[in-house]
């Protein structure tokens, strides 16, 4: 199967958010662009090539849900290589699923899933960006490590 309908660059827009607290809704004013430059079949799978930006929320949940948070990180124009993912570890229930890593950044770590086509919709394209951000908690005098994840959704659209 080729993927040559992928290639180009696509604009999201923001649909929600998932989190284990109170919501940072930072990604709501800045959009996720997504440019594919290339894609390959490999022995290994098929690969997407290209660039990525938006927004990782590096930060803790805040007291309240919240337009923006101090740790809210804009990333431009990141390379990525996304591997299709056969077993759909992302959710997001599309035809065709491809996951990436981004390269680490200080503040934690940013996975984007994109997913052309679903079952409602052969021409829908959704993308997730997860954020995990590690900091440091304690109790009673014991420190420890803990992650807070954000999972911003949102729908893709060809510009170009």
């Amino acid at each position: 199967m080729g993927y040559d309908s992928v290639v180009g660059t696509w604009k999201g827009t923001f649909q929600s958010q998932e989190t284990d607290g109170n919501k940072c809704l930072a990604a709501s004013s800045t959009p996720l662009e997504v440019t594919i430059d290339s894609y390959q079949n490999t022995s290994s799978g098929a690969r997407l090539s290209g660039t990525v930006s938006g927004m990782a929320h590096f930060h803790d949940h805040p007291a309240d849900n919240a337009d923006s948070c101090d740790g809210d990180t804009v990333f431009s124009d990141l390379r990525f290589t996304a591997a299709l993912d056969g077993s759909d570890t992302s959710g997001l229930g599309g035809d065709a699923v491809f996951v990436t890593t981004l390269p680490e950044m200080a503040g934690g770590t940013v996975d984007v899933s994109l997913g052309f086509g679903t079952s409602d919709d052969p021409d829908a394209v959704i993308a997730v960006v997860e954020t995990s951000y590690q900091h440091e908690e304690s109790f009673l005098f014991v420190r420890y490590d803990t992650s807070i994840g954000y999972k911003d959704t949102y729908v893709l659209q060809r510009t170009q």
